[in-house]
């Protein structure tokens, strides 16, 4: 976006918890007030969060995510977006 105006804050409190079936993880964040979205992005080290996932605030903030290998850990971000932009990219949290 480049409506003018601050970009959007980062969202806090990304917590991940790996399913019992190991392709599967549940995914929750403190949501941002007048967002647009959220990209939920993924990958196997913290700099090489390749994938990503977007979800429109309406959405709520959580995801369960159904994309990942079998035995291999993983490092999930999140950042906001809304018509002024996207926000820094949050903390990595690790899984395995």
């Amino acid at each position: 976006g480049n409506a003018g105006g601050a970009r959007p804050a980062t969202p806090a409190g990304l917590a991940v918890v790996r399913g019992t079936d190991q392709r599967n993880a549940h995914i929750t964040w403190t949501r941002v007030p007048g967002v647009v979205g959220y990209n939920v992005r993924w990958g196997v080290s913290p700099g090489k969060l390749y994938q990503t996932y977007q979800l429109f605030a309406d959405e709520g903030p959580s995801l369960d995510l159904r994309a990942l290998t079998i035995g291999q850990p993983y490092f999930f971000a999140i950042e906001s977006f809304d018509e002024s932009g996207v926000s820094p990219l949050s903390g990595t949290v690790e899984i395995r």
